[in-house]
């Protein structure tokens, strides 16, 4: 907490309290994408779908597809977003089947266990 001693010194006095503010996922994907566009992305790890679908409405002409070993997250997926493409793979002996232009992945790749493996692939 800071003491009103030190917001007086600072002329900060008047300001309103210092309130975290977590963005969004989407708000961060948002400013950390390039303004680029890219034909084929993928997401690794897409669990239930809601940041692939976050990528498909951010990147409206490409090709999007997201991939996790579970079924039952993808049958989620499939429930909640017909329009994407979903596939069922194992990430650790995973290729896509061209050279992609993006690979996204929010919290997939903690689960290796041997992580050079994966980045050298």
């Amino acid at each position: 907490m800071i003491s009103a001693d030190l917001c007086d010194y600072l002329g900060a006095a008047n300001l309103p309290p210092l309130r975290r503010h977590p963005l969004s996922r989407r708000h961060r994907l948002d400013r950390a994408r390039p303004k680029l566009n890219f034909q084929v992305i993928y997401d690794l790890g897409c669990g239930t779908g809601h940041l692939t679908r976050i990528l498909a409405d951010t990147f409206p002409s490409s090709k999007v597809t997201g991939i996790d070993s579970s079924r039952e997250m993808l049958s989620e997926a499939r429930r909640e977003f017909p329009a994407l493409n979903w596939q069922q793979a194992d990430l650790t002996s995973w290729r896509p089947p061209a050279p992609p232009h993006l690979i996204y992945t929010n919290a997939a790749l903690q689960w290796f266990r041997i992580m050079k493996l994966c980045c050298h692939r």
